[in-house]
């Protein structure tokens, strides 16, 4: 089976299972990229291991090793995605994080973290825009940078301009949406929000935002286990919430490599 949102490496998982492989195609797996990463990682093993395989993909790092400098040098560089530590010395990632979306940076900023489930929702609260677990899979590094920088050395990949009006229809689209919810939140309607969440949930990652994706599924399943903690269910759609303004505004919530929005 293919679960939908459709995830690129999946289905070229699939691809390759099925099809032969035409001697003269791209293979994915040839991508070189092009961007600065700003890696924010205390520990010097991962951020030695993280550096070789920015490189070997084509990527500049930018190395540090606190949240201030994180912030430091996010605001002050041109940055195109941001790796981020939960544990650091002095300022942690979670206000690092929260710093650098106060502070304007749009880029997209993905947690990096090997913790549990609540250290990873509380960079995501914070701002964060994905998740890469430790230890380094260099599959899943390749397909967070597919997602978030330009690929270079291989033909234009036409799948993303072909579907930019459904891009834009979908975005569009959110905002009716959050009205509704919110008025289904409102009203104690909990199969008006699973509906409505799921929609987005079915959506958005094809679309190019795979941790709205993952936000919406939580609201769904939050609507469909505790449909009467009202608390609970008006804390997951306020972070979905979040999610969708960054979309409607066009301030950077990462989609792949078609938006590279300003700091």
């Amino acid at each position: 089976h293919l679960a939908k949102p459709i995830d690129k490496q999946r289905f070229y998982e699939v691809l390759s299972r099925y099809l032969t492989l035409s001697p003269d195609a791209v293979h994915p797996g040839g991508r070189q990229f092009r961007g600065r990463v700003l890696v924010a990682e205390d520990n010097e093993d991962n951020r030695s291991l993280v550096e070789r395989m920015l490189r070997r993909l084509g990527a500049d790092p930018v190395l540090v090793t606190s949240g201030e400098d994180a912030v430091r040098r996010g605001l002050a560089d041109t940055v195109h995605l941001v790796l981020m530590d939960r544990h650091m010395p002095g300022m942690d990632g979670v206000d690092a994080t929260r710093l650098l979306r106060q502070a304007g940076f749009r880029r997209p900023i993905v947690a990096f973290t090997a913790g549990d489930q609540a250290e990873t929702d509380a960079l995501l609260a914070a701002g964060c825009d994905g998740v890469l677990n430790k230890p380094i899979d260099h599959a899943h590094l390749q397909s967070l940078l597919e997602r978030t920088l330009e690929s270079e050395g291989e033909p234009v990949d036409t799948l993303d301009d072909d579907i930019g009006h459904l891009v834009s229809r979908f975005v569009a689209g959110l905002d009716k949406r959050r009205q509704r919810m919110a008025t289904a939140l409102a009203e104690g309607d909990a199969a008006t929000l699973q509906q409505e969440s799921h929609q987005i949930k079915g959506t958005a990652g094809a679309m190019g935002y795979p941790m709205m994706t993952e936000q919406a599924g939580r609201v769904e399943q939050t609507a469909r286990r505790q449909p009467s903690d009202w608390t609970a269910l008006a804390h997951e759609l306020n972070v979905l919430n979040d999610m969708i303004d960054r979309a409607l505004a066009g301030s950077g919530y990462s989609r792949d490599k078609t938006q590279e929005p300003a700091k």
